[in-house]
């Protein structure tokens, strides 16, 4: 009985044990597959990571990369991997670079795979791969959605005109005279589309302008415009170029350009909003057009005048532009957009520099300058660099004017010259003729005597 009890007790211990020797070399290691992208373009790069984890104390692992070599081209990252820990490392990860080079889809993944623990146990793999779909640019761009719709399109508690649609782009709203902003809500349709102009805005008398745009995913895009109006029980219109303006009596709606202070200025018996710039002696109010574009104008007080005030940023030289009072040879007229403004501007055939007239701003000096269109720089323009050389052709032409006068005047001599030799010896011939002449008479006259003896 005692030696029965021995024996289940030994048994009992080996069970035991090998519980515990179980536990001991239980432990495992990970490796898992991961990428940026589940689906890449023919000629991208996709990026891969391997990392290799375990509870343990990383001791040596190995592995070959595995992957579809039809599908892709490793471009980064060893092939096979042999390294060791330092004895503190549980995890290291590894980076690779393919390039997509045809399409279909491949899994990317590890084989030939052995990890040990620093004690140079064996660990128990798990390991996962990674597919990953290879199409065509012209495949993806027609996967992408392409419906740029709204859904739905409210203006605060107002009411749209017509009666919102998703296919009608144009809408209208009337508000009282009180009101000062609006709210835009707008829900595209498809989740996958962009939608920008929403929010909340200031409005001023007259027509306000808004856009809402709608970007597909495939990025086509559709516009819808709300016409928000406004009412004036007394707008002031202004009839500019026949295209008719109505005055912003709310300086709220305005944005007073650098170096410009408030100005309060009265038209037609009422009081507006403008900012003026002692440097310029620029007085400035904003005009709304029939669109409801708000736009600044100078306005000239004492003629009652509106031009289009626009700045031009360049170098930090802010410039109005001018009319073109100058004319230079072999230099055309025409004109050159800098900064969104149009300026009168004068340059050589096939050149890329520009003469531009403009005020500077900031120091209300009008000057001339010269813009290279390559660069979008601006320097004045000066003829410093140039006048020498006018100079001497200015010296040289002079000079071939006295040559050639001189030339004439020696030609005109010679001429003379020649002209008198000629009839001296016409003359000299004329002599010589007589005398020949008179010679034969006598000769004539004294045979004819010799015959009458």
């Amino acid at each position: 009985m005692k030696n029965r009890k021995i024996i289940i007790a030994l048994l009992i211990g080996l069970f035991m044990s090998f519980i515990s020797f179980n536990k001991v070399y239980a432990a495992s290691a990970k490796i898992s597959v991961s990428s940026n992208k589940n689906q890449v373009i023919v000629g991208d790069t996709i990026t891969v990571t391997v990392k290799v984890s375990s509870s343990e104390l990383l001791g040596s692992w190995r592995w070959t990369i595995d992957y579809n070599s039809s599908k892709f081209k490793l471009s980064s990252g060893d092939s096979t991997v042999a390294d060791a820990g330092d004895g503190k490392l549980k995890s290291k990860t590894y980076t690779y670079k393919f390039k997509a080079i045809a399409t279909g889809s491949s899994t990317v993944g590890v084989k030939n795979v052995d990890v040990l623990t620093w004690s140079e146990k064996n660990l128990s793999v798990t390991k996962n791969s990674k597919t990953i779909k290879v199409i065509t640019q012209s495949d993806y761009q027609a996967s992408l959605s392409k419906n740029n719709y709204l859904s739905s399109l409210s203006i605060g508690d107002l009411t749209l005109s017509p009666t919102f649609k998703k296919d009608v782009t144009e809408y209208t709203v009337n508000a009282n005279a009180n009101t000062t902003s609006i709210k835009i809500s707008a829900k595209a349709e498809d989740s996958k589309s962009d939608v920008d102009g929403t929010g909340t805005f200031n409005v001023s008398e007259g027509d306000n302008k808004f856009i809402i745009t709608v970007t597909a995913q495939n990025g086509s895009v559709k516009k819808y415009i709300v016409i928000v109006s406004v009412t004036d029980p007394n707008p002031i219109k202004i009839t500019i170029d026949d295209k008719e303006y109505v005055v912003v009596k709310r300086e709220s709606n305005l944005e007073a350009p650098d170096n410009y202070d408030k100005k309060e200025l009265t038209i037609n018996n009422q009081k507006v909003p403008g900012f003026y710039n002692e440097v310029t002696d620029y007085t400035l109010i904003g005009l709304k057009d029939e669109n409801g574009d708000t736009n600044l104008f100078i306005y000239d007080e004492e003629m009652y005048k509106f031009y289009k005030y626009d700045e031009a940023n360049l170098d930090k030289i802010k410039l109005y532009p001018l009319k073109m009072n100058l004319v230079l040879d072999e230099y055309i007229s025409t004109s050159v957009e800098i900064d969104n403004v149009i300026f009168e501007a004068l340059k050589r055939e096939n050149s890329e520099y520009y003469i531009i007239h403009g005020k500077d701003l900031d120091s209300g000096n009008e000057d001339y300058y010269t813009y290279d269109s390559k660069t979008n720089t601006i320097i004045r323009y000066t003829d410093e660099e140039v006048r020498p050389y006018k100079e001497s052709i200015k010296k040289y032409t002079k000079l071939l004017s006295i040559l050639i006068v001189e030339t004439i005047l020696i030609i005109l001599v010679l001429i003379g010259i020649l002209i008198n030799k000629v009839s001296k010896d016409k003359k000299k011939r004329e002599k010589l003729e007589k005398l020949k002449k008179d010679k034969e008479e006598k000769e004539r006259i004294k045979k004819s005597n010799k015959k009458d003896k």
